[in-house]
């Protein structure tokens, strides 16, 4: 399955939204699969749904970036090196960087004028 800019710019947004959040969420997973059409590794699906609302803080640093390296690789379709992705020493992610030739947003009209 073929996606839309717009599509591929959500799939980015969620990833790097969850990843950054206080937990791991398998629904922003789900969301993502289900916008990409991706059918994801059931090995690796089946273990990440398993810590579904689990605090990072909770995990070991190195579990956590195996999290967040699982969850990346269940999109082999999708370039997300768009996503720099920096760890600390205790495995929590730093930053996410889009790269200059990347995907680039632009500004929605507002019907009626601006406000």
């Amino acid at each position: 399955m073929r996606i839309d800019r717009f599509e591929k710019e959500a799939v980015l947004v969620s990833m790097k939204d969850m990843l950054q959040s206080g937990h791991f969420s398998i629904c922003e997973v789900d969301k993502c699969l289900d916008i990409t059409g991706t059918t994801p590794n059931q090995r690796v699906y089946r273990a990440l749904s398993a810590v579904h609302c689990v605090s990072w803080k909770d995990m070991s640093p190195a579990f956590r970036r195996a999290v967040c390296e699982k969850t990346i690789s269940l999109f082999p379709s999708l370039d997300v090196t768009a996503l720099n992705m920096g760890f600390n020493e205790k495995g929590k992610v730093l930053k996410f960087q889009k790269k200059k030739a990347d995907i680039k947003l632009l500004p929605m009209p507002v019907k009626g004028g601006a406000s």
